[in-house]
């Protein structure tokens, strides 16, 4: 097993699983992916499955952006990889990077922890109430201004939403007060029992940093992030 950043696609991480098998026909190679499909190994075969493994994987890749294939001969083993796209905050923040949002020279990043006030909402309830809880915390932001970070993951035990704003502390905190509204007036939030703490914090930029090239701009505010957003990313992770 490998994964590594393939140079014409910096974009997305790559992982290949090989093995050193019997191989796939280019009748089975065409059609591996298939739903239901089973390659056809006569009494050499060592198990039966329902055809459906390398489906579902092909349809959980698609549906992140990614993409799926196999390289094999007949009784050369098989490699099979799929890319999928990596976060990238600072692409995230470009849109944002106008010059009069970076004339106020100062970030501010609003956490939001959504907690269960009982373990029995069940996984299904929790589902249901983070992504309407997802839904109103996007419509409390300006697009033109703020960046919802994509979901990390939620569970019985909740989750953290993550918004970077250009504002100031006072932005910052109509922002927050925004949200908090939202999330109260969200129905299956309060019917969940959920309940919110938002937190802010504004960073400055250096005074060194040059605001004429946004790119430059992104990267140098990912890693003013990365005490705040990084550690969320690999809470998600693990």
């Amino acid at each position: 097993v490998r994964a590594h950043v393939r140079p014409e696609s910096v974009g997305s991480v790559c992982v290949t699983v090989s093995d050193t098998g019997c191989g796939l026909s280019a009748e089975d190679r065409e059609r591996v992916f298939e739903q239901l499909y089973q390659v056809g190994n006569g009494g050499e075969r060592s198990r039966n499955g329902l055809g459906l493994g390398l489906y579902i994987s092909k349809e959980l890749v698609n549906r992140q952006g990614g993409r799926i294939w196999v390289k094999s001969e007949k009784g050369q083993g098989s490699q099979f990889s799929f890319t999928l796209p990596i976060l990238d905050i600072g692409s995230l923040l470009l849109p944002v990077l106008t010059d009069a949002n970076m004339a106020k020279r100062t970030l501010a990043v609003i956490t939001v922890d959504l907690l269960p006030a009982t373990a029995l909402l069940g996984e299904k309830g929790a589902k249901a109430a983070m992504d309407a809880a997802c839904e109103a915390i996007g419509q409390s932001i300006h697009p033109a201004m703020d960046v919802l970070l994509p979901r990390f993951g939620s569970s019985e035990r909740g989750e953290t939403f993550v918004v970077v704003a250009m504002a100031d502390q006072d932005g910052a905190d109509l922002v927050a007060q925004r949200i908090e509204e939202r999330l109260l007036a969200c129905d299956p939030v309060q019917a969940a029992g959920f309940g919110a703490q938002v937190t802010r914090t504004v960073l400055l930029f250096p005074e060194t940093m040059d605001v004429s090239d946004r790119e430059t701009v992104a990267a140098e505010l990912v890693r003013m992030l990365d005490g705040h957003v990084d550690d969320l990313c690999r809470e998600g992770v693990e």
